[in-house]
């Protein structure tokens, strides 16, 4: 099958090339790596990793937020800071230690990748925009226009850019399926994002239409349980792994066990949640998903998609300043 929307993926990724390239002109560390489960957030790291490999200059630091300690960022680096949709006041952890680093590091070129920027107090984003400005090097990519007209409301728009997701960076077309599946997926996300007034009948109309008497699937992403006790408990797990690296890395004999990027956990596990990720998406011939990345691996993967907003209109928002042009693609109104 033609990948229909090959040249408007290439397109997105050369304007990220041409906004972020001429920026990046030393060496750099990247910080906040998604030491998680969460595939979409994995998206995005291997995404920055891709475009990072066409610059010129090398990392010298990578952590995530456990192992993340300010004395082992080089002095002079230009301090890269994960891309996603956790700007703002719903994860917190994510948001203080952006500005921590910020305050920590006063006169290094920081840069923000693209962001879904939200606040549901918007007083907050009044006060941390004082932090913003105060720094002399500062770049925050915001990753869809709402979140530009938010951010640029109380910071100096010199420091602020419109670029899309990271994860557009990824080549994925050696892994494109042909064979029919006869499956549809209806994938539904299970935490605080999940927007109150979803209507499942519609989504199961969009993916029905062509395609009656296919069997459609109900989940979320394969790394998370559709069990909510079960989820409780790998958290759980995920806080444990949390404190003991976060201790570990400040100890001299015992740093040497923790990865800074993995901390505890296994190296290969950014490749193995994508990995999973992709297998999980070309099981089905049509999917419609409430998840912004089941989204963008859905069109790299040149799936049909149908596209359903959040909570507070992070899908919507992206998909009208970025995706509106694509063949094959929908914006589902629930």
């Amino acid at each position: 099958m033609e990948f229909v929307n090959k040249d408007r993926i290439n397109k997105l990724k050369l304007l990220i090339e041409k906004e972020l390239t001429p920026l990046i002109d030393g060496d750099y560390a990247l910080i906040d790596v998604p030491n998680y489960r969460n595939i979409g957030d994995n998206l995005i790291w291997k995404g920055e990793l891709d475009f990072l490999k066409t610059i010129s200059y090398k990392n010298v630091y990578s952590a995530n937020m456990s192992t993340y300690w300010h004395k082992n960022v080089p002095k002079n680096a230009i301090i890269l800071l994960q891309g996603g949709g956790n700007f703002g006041d719903i994860y917190v952890d994510s948001q203080l230690l952006r500005l921590e680093v910020i305050k920590q590091f006063p006169n290094n070129k920081i840069i923000i990748f693209p962001q879904t920027i939200y606040f549901q107090n918007e007083e907050i984003l009044k006060q941390q925009s004082e932090i913003f400005n105060a720094h002399k090097n500062l770049i925050i990519c915001a990753r869809d226009s709402e979140s530009y007209k938010r951010i640029t409301k109380y910071v100096d728009s010199s420091k602020i850019k419109l670029l899309p997701d990271m994860a557009f960076c990824m080549d994925l077309t050696s892994y494109h399926e042909h064979s029919v599946k006869n499956k549809l997926l209806h994938m539904k996300r299970v935490d605080k994002e999940l927007n109150t007034s979803y209507n499942d009948d519609l989504i199961n109309q969009f993916l029905l239409e062509g395609n009656e008497g296919k069997t459609i699937d109900l989940l979320d992403w394969p790394s998370y349980s559709m069990n909510k006790t079960m989820n409780k408990f790998i958290a759980k797990m995920d806080a444990v792994e949390y404190h003991l690296s976060h201790k570990m890395v400040r100890v001299p004999v015992l740093k040497y066990f923790v990865n800074d990027e993995f901390g505890l956990n296994s190296k290969t596990n950014m490749d193995k949640y994508i990995k999973t990720g992709i297998d999980f998406l070309n099981s089905y011939d049509k999917i419609a998903t409430t998840r912004l990345h089941g989204f963008i691996l859905s069109v790299l993967l040149n799936k049909e998609v149908g596209f359903i907003d959040n909570s507070y209109g992070k899908n919507s928002t992206f998909f009208n300043t970025w995706i509106s042009d694509f063949e094959r693609v929908s914006l589902i109104k629930s």
